[in-house]
């Protein structure tokens, strides 16, 4: 799939580092963005989770691999408390 953030966190780690998949659902990262290490994956595509709920890569000097298998996803679960309420039909003073 086009245009799905593809977050990877190293394990233990605290910095983020998200990429965006192109037209064929193909995602890199450079070696200044990843050194080697274990990294966890997560994903954020609108109508779409993650087929498992924790997926991990090893990287290693030159590449590391791994596709990550989606699954349909109920929207309502996706959004926000504010995003739910304004998505609601109504004039937007109400909401506020």
């Amino acid at each position: 799939m086009e245009g799905v953030l593809v977050s990877a966190k190293r394990v233990g780690g605290k910095i983020t580092v998200t990429v965006v998949s192109d037209h064929a659902g193909r995602y890199a990262y450079t070696a200044s963005q990843l050194a080697p290490g274990e990294y966890e994956l997560s994903i954020r595509s609108t109508g779409y989770d993650m087929a498992v709920p924790k997926q991990s890569v090893t990287i290693g000097k030159g590449r590391g691999q791994a596709d990550i298998p989606c699954k349909r996803a109920r929207l309502a679960s996706q959004l926000t408390d504010a995003e739910w309420l304004m998505s609601m039909p109504g004039p937007r003073n109400r909401k506020n």
